[in-house]
This record gives C-alpha cells, sequence and structure tokens, in this order.
C-alpha cells in the first residue's frame, strides 16, 4: 500500500501544475490573466449585478464602482479575478478603499462549487461600520477565511490611517501551516489553524467593490449615493517556494526596491541536500516523497528537507525540489 500511493506521489510531482508570479499595473484590461464578472449576482448579501462596465481603467488605475442599476437588484457593481486559480503564495495588493457605510472594497481568493470544487477563501476586506454603528473615520481591515464553506473567523483591525485617503498595500501570505496578513509590510494578524483548518484549494483572486442588503450588524446601511469607486494600483502574487520580489509604493512592471512583507530568511546553499552528496537534484525529491509516505529512507537529513521554511518536511517540499531540479525555481525560500 504505501508503496503504491509512493508511486501515485511520484507520477503527481511530473504532473503537478507550476504556479508562475502574477503581477499587473491595471495599466489596461489584461484578458491573458483576467475576466471581468459581468451579467449575474451572487444574492444576499450582494445588493448588486455585477457589470462589466462598473470594471475601468485610467491612468495606471483600475476602479471598481457601484451605481445604479435598473431592475432588482436596485445596483451594479464592479469584480474582477483571474482566469486561472493559483495555491500558495504572496497576496499583494495597493489599494484606496471606498467610503461608504453599507459598502466594502476587497482582495481575496475564491473557489467553490461552481468550479466544482469546496468553498475555500481567504479575505481582506474593508468595513466602515464601528461596533456602535457610526462611521468609522479611518476604516477597518477584517480577516476572515473559509475552509470547506466553514468560516467564522473573522478578525478586525482598526486602521491607523485612513483607508479611502490614499492608497496602502495590503498583504497575506498563505502556506500550508499558516495564513499572514499584512498592512504596508507590518503583520497584523497570523491564523495557523488552532480556530479551524486552513484552506488547502487552490483557488482564483478576486477583487470587488459591492453595497450589502441584510447585513447592517456587519457592513451597516448603504444610504444608495452613487457612483461609488475603489481603486486599485497594481496586484501581485508570487508562488511559495520562489523569491518574494521587492516593490516600491508605485511599482513599475519591474520593481526594484523596499519588500512590502518581511522577506524569508536566507536559507544555507544546499538546503533540499537532503543525503548530503553535495547535489539537489531528483533524488532529493523522492526521498523527501519517500519521508512523507513513512518508507524510513537511508541518508535522509531532515534537517535540510524543508524547502518552503513552513516547519514541516512533506510532499510540496519535493515537488520544489522537482521544479528547482528542472529550472522552474532559482532556489528555495
Amino acid at each position: 500500500m504505501k508503496q503504491s500511493l509512493f508511486l501515485i506521489l511520484f507520477i503527481s510531482m511530473l504532473i503537478w501544475p507550476v504556479c508562475a508570479q502574477i503581477y499587473d499595473d491595471f495599466n489596461s484590461y489584461n484578458t491573458g490573466v483576467f475576466h471581468k464578472a459581468d451579467g449575474w449576482t451572487n444574492g444576499s448579501p450582494f445588493n448588486c449585478t455585477w457589470r462589466s462596465d462598473c470594471v475601468s481603467f485610467s491612468g495606471g488605475i483600475m476602479s471598481l464602482t457601484i451605481d445604479r442599476d435598473s431592475g432588482s437588484p436596485p445596483y451594479k457593481a464592479g469584480e474582477y479575478r483571474t482566469n486561472n486559480n493559483v495555491s500558495y503564495g504572496l497576496f499583494e495588493i495597493r489599494m484606496k478603499a471606498s467610503k461608504a457605510l453599507g459598502t466594502t472594497s476587497t482582495f481575496f481568493t475564491y473557489t467553490g462549487p461552481s468550479e466544482d470544487n469546496p468553498w475555500d477563501e481567504i479575505d481582506i476586506e474593508i468595513i466602515w461600520r464601528n461596533n456602535d454603528g457610526s462611521l468609522s473615520q479611518n476604516g477597518i481591515l477584517q480577516t476572515n477565511y473559509f475552509t470547506n464553506g466553514t468560516g467564522g473567523h473573522e478578525t478586525k483591525v482598526n486602521l491607523s490611517f485612513d483607508a479611502s485617503a490614499d492608497f496602502h498595500t495590503y498583504a497575506f501570505e498563505w502556506l500550508p501551516g499558516s495564513i499572514k496578513w499584512y498592512v504596508d509590510g507590518n503583520l497584523v494578524v497570523t491564523e495557523n489553524g488552532s480556530r479551524g483548518a486552513l484552506p488547502t484549494t487552490a483557488s482564483k483572486i478576486m477583487m470587488n467593490h459591492w453595497p450589502g442588503i441584510g447585513v447592517d450588524q456587519w457592513l451597516g446601511p448603504f444610504n444608495g449615493q452613487v457612483p461609488k469607486s475603489a481603486q486599485y494600483d497594481w496586484v501581485r502574487y508570487t508562488p511559495a517556494g520562489q523569491v518574494t520580489p521587492s516593490v516600491t509604493d508605485a511599482p513599475t512592471t519591474a520593481p526594484t526596491t523596499a519588500p512590502t512583507a518581511t522577506p524569508l530568511p536566507t536559507q544555507p546553499t544546499l538546503i533540499g541536500d537532503v543525503n548530503n552528496d553535495n547535489a539537489i537534484n531528483i533524488v532529493d525529491a523522492l526521498l523527501i516523497a519517500q519521508h512523507y509516505v513513512g518508507l524510513n529512507p537511508a541518508n535522509f537529513d531532515i534537517s535540510k528537507g524543508d524547502t518552503n521554511c513552513n516547519g514541516t518536511v512533506d510532499v510540496v517540499d519535493a515537488l520544489l525540489i522537482a521544479q528547482y531540479y528542472v529550472g522552474l525555481i532559482t532556489r528555495f525560500c
């Protein structure tokens, strides 16, 4: 049985999808990577129909706009999402939220039954309702995640700046053992699975801006004053195990300066060399796969096996070594 499982894992290594880095500066509609939601509604609590004309680009800024719509629901709104699903990594957005009770400006990952997947989701939402129902002057960052449809992991962070006044960088790092959220490079929330299993399913990267209905205790009542627009300056996704790129406050297509999130530590040059033969190759990947299924390979140095630096040695590390061996990545975490 173990040998059969090992063969399955080895074959999986050969066909495992390799996620590429995504970076978009929103100079135009990038149909090769993204698409606009158009002509449908999620139902409550979304009091809107997604319309493609609510996603616009001008001067290197993408605007997601809430406006009046004919019929029911009474509003239309903008949503932008990747064409393909991605998995573990660092997700960054530079955005300026819209300021209005009853609305939220978002950046998140999502997959669900429409893709024949479990409902897995990781959220960044800027909301404006204080606990007493009043308008927050700065805005509140709400983080959350869903795993197979189970949520209830909300954390609210009162921001120290007006999220509607200028652009700020929000990010989360999704790894098998943790999700960490950042604001302007500062760690603000960590989830390690102690409140419920973390998401595992590859998901789409999404942004939307919408008015709520039936959720006044969460978002507050929307007064219907439109148009309202949330603005997005750039987005980046860096797969786990690849070098975290540096970014500026207003990056070009080839950013060059200070990082928005704490860089991962530099590892020994031979991390991944689990058999200590002074080489990192497919043999090391196979040894990690054997270790994962309990075959207890000889000459296995577990201290060099954690190639993604998440505190465990598992099949993900084997896959990263395989990617390294064929030149798809140039270093480990």
